[in-house]
């Protein structure tokens, strides 16, 4: 079997046998959790089939493992022993007796569907021949860099929002979250495109599908509408709204 196909009937088997769970546990929310762990297992899947052992194929699969193991870490750390409210919102949405099965749809099979289209800049690199060239080193270098800005970006403004979360309410406003109002979101937004120009590196134009698709994602769907609909309902938000620019930061601080 072609393994691009081999690959995307397992990405959706996955998601069903974790949506018979999700019926189980009667909450859906851990499938954020997944999103990191799923793109782990495809760059594994993909670094085996495709024999890809060079050591700039260890750095680019160690790149995508230690992302996924960090963000799942994260993400498991910060859910709640009740079921995350916009999951909630859905289930009061669509009723009990439907959204079991709506949930498989709108959630499971979608996670999965994405992951697959996402992670075509990994299986363009895996499953190229690299002829290195100074063109190419130069791609892989700035694919390195990106990655680590962003890696390294996200992780701290992740942990600067958890800390904030611990011990107030409201709008945070501190660290990197006084540079823009989303600085997780800008911290993935550089780091998969350290992704697909490291990728680039095969000369193959598919590593920007996966950077294209989670720009998208991150500035026009799940990621800065989805929450700034939920800020809008906070105290600060406003000021904060006014003051702080959305997506890219910058160099003056928001004064509280």
């Amino acid at each position: 079997m072609n393994f691009t196909l081999q690959l995307f009937i397992e990405l959706c088997i996955g998601a069903t046998l974790f949506w018979l769970l999700s019926i189980k546990l009667s909450r859906v929310d851990f499938v954020d959790v997944l999103w990191g762990s799923a793109f782990v297992y495809v760059g594994v899947r993909s670094f085996i089939h495709f024999m890809s052992h060079s050591w700039i194929a260890c750095l680019y699969l160690g790149m995508i493992v230690l992302w996924g193991i960090r963000l799942t870490t994260y993400l498991l750390m910060r859910m709640k022993p009740e079921e995350d409210k916009r999951y909630k919102a859905f289930r009061e949405k669509y009723g009990q007796n439907r959204y079991w099965w709506v949930s498989l749809i709108q959630t499971f099979l979608l996670q999965g569907i994405l992951v697959f289209f996402v992670s075509i800049s990994f299986r363009t690199f895996f499953s190229s021949y690299l002829t290195m060239t100074f063109f190419s080193w130069i791609l892989i270098g700035l694919g390195t860099i990106l990655w680590i800005i962003g890696f390294v970006y996200e992780t701290v403004a992740d942990y600067q929002l958890y800390k904030f979360k611990i011990k107030s309410k409201g709008i945070c406003n501190v660290g990197l979250w006084s540079l823009s109002r989303h600085p997780n979101y800008f911290g993935e937004f550089m780091l998969w495109w350290g992704f697909g120009f490291f990728a680039f590196s095969s000369m193959q134009i598919s590593a920007f599908i996966g950077p294209i698709i989670m720009s998208f994602l991150l500035l026009k769907v799940s990621g800065v509408p989805m929450l700034e609909s939920q800020m809008k309902r906070r105290k600060g938000y406003e000021n904060y709204y006014q003051n702080v620019p959305s997506f890219f930061p910058r160099i003056k601080r928001y004064k509280r």
